[in-house]
């Protein structure tokens, strides 16, 4: 719109000898400086190429590894699928060390499957599997504590199912946030820029309609 269709109205207004409003005028400075300077963005462009590639393939399920803004989002998501897996091992009265070397050969995360790898190193070495699991940060402090608690008492299947639903209603509620407040702020962003630039234009249309009737 800067560089091809507000050019192209001003060559309409210049033409009729349109007075124009401050909105206008501001929105032709700004189109004469992208046009002049527009090779900056160049480097922008050839960013968000790539990004956007990228994003594409991680969401059809091609490319497994999750940058770190993702891998915060996603967290809860992973810590409820191990207690999962680690719940049926502890319903079948199966040792959890297995699971473990288990996941750490198989999950398809890189990143958590190098931390489970580091909890069945611990876990051989005699550490206890939840302060293993908390030291990698695959358990919150919180889960950690209801575990302790549950394994002492002997319902530790129980506990784990439970933490693993406590782990998806968190990221329920973080995709809420997404969805529900950063998702319109980021339309709005896209839309607000293109809604000035409309009715800076539409403004002296009027006129302009005005003075030939």
């Amino acid at each position: 719109m800067l560089l091809k269709v507000v050019p192209a109205f001003h060559e309409i207004f210049y033409a009729f000898d349109v007075d124009l409003p401050s909105i206008t005028q501001w929105i032709f400075d700004v189109s004469q400086w992208f046009n002049t300077w527009f090779w900056l963005l160049i480097p922008v462009k050839l960013f968000l190429l790539p990004v956007c590639v990228v994003a594409a393939l991680y969401y059809i399920g091609v490319l497994r590894w999750e940058p770190w803004p993702i891998r915060a989002f996603t967290r809860p998501f992973h810590r409820a699928t191990v207690l999962l897996a680690l719940a049926r091992t502890a319903e079948a009265g199966r040792p959890l060390t297995k699971t473990f070397q288990l996941l750490a050969q198989w999950y398809p995360q890189p990143a958590i499957r190098n931390r489970l790898g580091r909890v069945a190193k611990q876990v051989d070495q005699g550490q206890s599997w939840v302060r293993a699991m908390r030291s990698t940060r695959l358990l919150s402090a919180s889960d950690a504590g209801v575990l302790h608690a549950a394994e002492r008492v002997g319902n530790l299947p129980w506990a784990m199912r439970e933490m693993a639903e406590r782990n998806h209603r968190r990221l329920e509620a973080a995709a809420s946030v997404l969805n529900n407040v950063i998702l319109p702020l980021v339309l709005l962003a896209y839309a607000l820029p293109a809604a000035v630039i409309v009715i800076g234009l539409f403004v002296p249309i009027i006129h302009l309609i005005q003075a030939l009737v």
